[in-house]
């Protein structure tokens, strides 16, 4: 494991990289329900939302997921 996937919490551009996927990848799942929580980042005078992943969290939906045959059901 490097060290990118020993950090609590990961941003897109990060677990795209451990999971070898694209970014766009991850805001698809994100979509589809991988669990993420947003958290606030300030750049400048706004304030803005950005998706935190924490690595064992989506590594367990992407598995029910698979599971499942790829379904939300």
């Amino acid at each position: 494991m490097n060290m990118i996937a020993q950090k609590p919490y990961l941003t897109a551009a990060e677990l795209a990289k451990v999971l070898q996927i694209s970014v766009r990848t991850v805001y698809s799942l994100n979509r589809l329900g991988m669990p993420h929580f947003n958290a606030g980042v300030p750049t400048g005078s706004v304030q803005r939302s950005a998706p935190r992943y924490e690595l064992e969290k989506v590594q367990a939906w992407l598995e029910s997921r698979m599971k499942k045959g790829g379904t939300d059901k």
